[in-house]
C-alpha cells in the first residue's frame, strides 16, 4: 500500500521555493560577498564577516514561506 507524504500543490510550491533560492537569493548573497570581498582589508570589513553567517543561515533555516 502506498502512502502520498506530500500533496501535488505542496511538491509544487516546494519546488517553487527551492528554484528562488537558488535562482534568486543565492546569486544576491554571491554577489554581496564577492563585492565585499573586493573592498580590500576584509579584517574591517562587516559586510564580508557577515557572509559566512548569511550563507550558514540559507542553508539551515527553513523558509519563511513554510513556517505558517
Amino acid at each position: 500500500m502506498s502512502t502520498n507524504i506530500i500533496t501535488t500543490e505542496g511538491h509544487a510550491a516546494l519546488k517553487k521555493e527551492l528554484d528562488h533560492l537558488w535562482r534568486v537569493y543565492r546569486p544576491e548573497i554571491t554577489q554581496k560577498v564577492t563585492w565585499a570581498a573586493s573592498l580590500g582589508d576584509r579584517s574591517e570589513n562587516a559586510d564580508y564577516a557577515q557572509a559566512p553567517q548569511r550563507n550558514y543561515y540559507f542553508q539551515h533555516t527553513p523558509c519563511p514561506s513554510r513556517a505558517a
